[in-house]
């Protein structure tokens, strides 16, 4: 069974059913997902693509193993290529080296005199021997197996601009009532601190976007309130993402 990313429009309870099919099933399921969670638990191995070389490696782990296990070959390839570049500047230097010395003791034979004659073979066997030891490191540097400098991952930086909210809460709202005539939701009560991450989970069409939209404005309460105080901005990605400009880059549209 081939799944693409299936948690995509599913609610916690269908995401719940998912996982305990894929466990249990005794059909191959091969899976595409940006669902780390997913992914987590189900997955018994991760087939890799590489998008520089587009070949595919295939580790036999769990996603944790498999990061653990990538950070250390990673690490270790990283090391390889450091020593690679140091062994590498190291014999181009003694090659230069030996290669100069060996052109200075050619220019001097030239300049000798015939009655220093044992002088000169000195030299010319000097300068022969230099020679050969600068051809042999040119051919150590040929041999030396060559490490492949490792791309560098692309970490985004997303940077959202904010005002410096100061007070108590960032909404609160105060025996909120929402929804529609036909089906509603509440009292509720809550209140949303500046710093706060809250979450809000259900089925789908229990009414989650509904309040959203209520506490946005886009929704009229049918009874309570929904208080924001002034100097709190929002910033509101729908989950069909309407509210973003099609025609704008993804920074732009952010």
């Amino acid at each position: 069974m081939l799944f693409d990313e299936p948690t995509n429009n599913l609610d916690l309870s269908g995401i719940k059913l998912l996982e305990e099919y894929i466990k249990n099933t005794e059909k191959t399921c091969l899976i595409v997902s940006h669902d780390r969670l997913l992914l987590k638990r189900v997955a018994q191995s991760i087939i890799e693509i590489d998008k520089v070389t587009m070949t595919a490696s295939i580790f036999n782990l769990t996603l944790e193993n498999y990061i653990k296990e990538k950070e250390i070959i990673r690490n270790k390839r990283k090391a390889e290529y450091k020593e690679y570049i140091e062994e590498l500047d190291r014999l181009r230097q003694t090659s230069k080296k030996s290669e100069e010395l060996a052109q200075k003791a050619e220019t001097e034979n030239k300049t000798r005199d015939n009655d220093k004659m044992a002088k000169t073979k000195h030299m010319e066997k000097s300068g022969t021997s230099l020679a050969r030891q600068s051809k042999s490191i040119q051919q150590r540097i040929d041999k030396l197996e060559i490490k492949e400098k490792l791309n560098d991952e692309v970490v985004v930086d997303l940077q959202i601009n904010s005002t410096q909210h100061t007070g108590d809460f960032a909404v609160e709202l105060k025996d909120l009532v929402y929804g529609y005539s036909e089906k509603k939701f509440g009292p509720l009560n809550l209140v949303i601190k500046g710093s706060d991450r809250v979450v809000i989970i259900g089925e789908n069409g229990i009414g989650k976007s509904t309040l959203l939209k209520t506490i946005l404005g886009q929704i009229k309460p049918i009874t309570g309130k929904v208080l924001i105080p002034e100097g709190v901005k929002i910033g509101y990605l729908d989950q069909d993402q309407r509210s973003l400009d099609p025609n704008l880059s993804i920074i732009d549209a952010f």
